[in-house]
């Protein structure tokens, strides 16, 4: 949320954790940006209830059916209502595995995002399911696994090369080159990170 909020200083920011002590790290964490952000403990599933989640480590935990504890679900409906949103500008989809559950059923929500971001993991079938809907939807989906490759390859650099097409029919091809780099990670002053 944070880095989000860097990036887009005039945004407001919703984010959501399903885990009690991640969602608690993540508001000492938002605590600078309080006045912008939202943060929400609970699930996006596709209808509002309650799940279970499990998981070994906190940067893994995933909607587990038979999952030894609980939070609240919540639609993107709801979520969308209970934030006072009409429109998402930008949506990142890091569920840990439920995207297929998310992306089911009628979908109206989508007609409100403008862009999105789907971080799935290795499911071929499921990443060729959502570009199919979403590009049915208006959506330019595109994989970025070269991105994923520079990152744990063996490569100090990535090309990166991508078609773009306006609204007025232009298409450009937007090519650059992203350097893999290892940064030494800083504590922050008053600021407790996992």
């Amino acid at each position: 949320m944070v880095h989000y909020a860097s990036l887009y200083p005039g945004a407001r920011i919703v984010g959501v954790e399903l885990d009690a002590e991640n969602a608690r790290l993540a508001q000492i964490n938002t605590a600078g940006i309080s006045d912008r952000a939202t943060l929400l403990h609970a699930a996006i599933w596709p209808q509002d209830g309650t799940v279970g989640y499990s998981g070994g480590e906190a940067w893994g935990y995933r909607v587990d059916k038979s999952g030894d504890r609980n939070v609240d679900a919540l639609s993107m409906r709801s979520l969308m209502k209970k934030c006072g949103l009409s429109t998402i500008d930008f949506l990142k989809v890091d569920i840990e595995g439920a995207e297929d559950d998310l992306f089911q059923g009628t979908l109206s929500w989508l007609a409100a995002v403008r862009s999105l971001a789907i971080e799935v993991h290795d499911d071929e079938a499921l990443i060729a399911r959502l570009i199919t809907l979403l590009t049915a939807r208006g959506f330019v989906a595109q994989r970025y696994s070269y991105l994923t490759e520079g990152l744990y390859g063996d490569t100090d650099a990535v090309q990166v090369s991508a078609e773009v097409k306006y609204q007025d029919g232009r298409q450009v091809r937007i090519q650059t080159t992203v350097r893999v780099m290892t940064v030494e990670e800083k504590s922050l002053a008053g600021v407790e990170a996992r």
